[in-house]
């Protein structure tokens, strides 16, 4: 059986990557912008936490939006120190 994929939400909740239909950029509610992803079930899953630069949260919206794109099966994608990251889990 297949490891599923997951990504890692600001607030430590995790959601499955085949359940995310669409990545977005969006104003923070204390300034700034973050990246979220939808899924089926929860909309607007802030997945950056707050970012001070439009660029910043277009950068890592694309480089999310690759990642979700080719992830491998039981990868975890988290989001630390600026940017994105896809690592197996043993």
């Amino acid at each position: 059986m297949a490891k599923p994929s997951w990504i890692r939400a600001e607030d430590g909740d995790w959601y499955r990557v085949s359940e995310v239909v669409a990545v977005k950029t969006l104003p923070h509610p204390d300034g700034g912008f973050m990246v979220t992803v939808e899924t089926h079930r929860h909309d607007n899953i802030d997945v950056t936490g707050r970012l001070d630069h439009v660029e910043d949260a277009s950068r890592s919206r694309d480089s999310v939006a690759g990642l979700l794109s080719k992830v491998e099966e039981g990868a975890v994608i988290t989001f630390s120190s600026g940017a994105f990251s896809a690592d197996a889990v043993a």
